[in-house]
Order: structure tokens, then C-alpha cells, then sequence
């Protein structure tokens, strides 16, 4: 008698997903001048948002400056 083949559940897929996340990512040390696009950055805004925390606590705060001397005064300051 032959066995019929099993589909793993989605969540194994998941898990692959989040798994190759972690192992493909990349370390980025120069930029380009070319701004992000609107779309772009909400959608890494909300990926932020998303990210689960320690009881919820979501100790986290995100600040989008556009402005060249915006950036430049930040990143004077710390």
C-alpha cells in the first residue's frame, strides 16, 4: 500500500522564512544619496512596528528625517 505524500504545514514555511531572514542578511556600510521611496519606507516602518517585544513593552521609537542637516544635527549630538 503506498502512502500518500505529506504537505508540511505552513507554518514550517514560516519558520524557513524567518529562519533565512536571520542568516541572509547583510551588513550595509555605504549608502547612496537617493532618497527612499514613500512606499518603501512605509512598508519598513510597519515591518518595525510589527516586531514583537518583550511583554509587548514595544520600547522602541522611530524618527524619519528627510533632510540632510537634520541628519547632520543628529548625528552631531550623539
Amino acid at each position: 500500500m503506498r502512502q500518500a505524500a505529506v504537505t508540511p504545514p505552513a507554518s514550517i514555511s514560516r519558520v524557513m522564512d524567518a529562519y533565512l531572514a536571520v542568516v541572509a542578511k547583510r551588513e550595509v556600510r555605504e549608502y547612496t544619496d537617493r532618497p527612499v521611496p514613500e512606499d518603501v519606507l512605509t512598508k519598513i516602518l510597519q515591518a518595525g512596528r510589527a516586531a514583537g517585544s518583550a511583554k509587548n513593552s514595544q520600547p522602541w521609537r522611530f524618527i524619519v528625517l528627510k533632510d540632510r542637516q537634520h541628519r547632520h544635527d543628529l548625528s552631531s549630538a550623539m
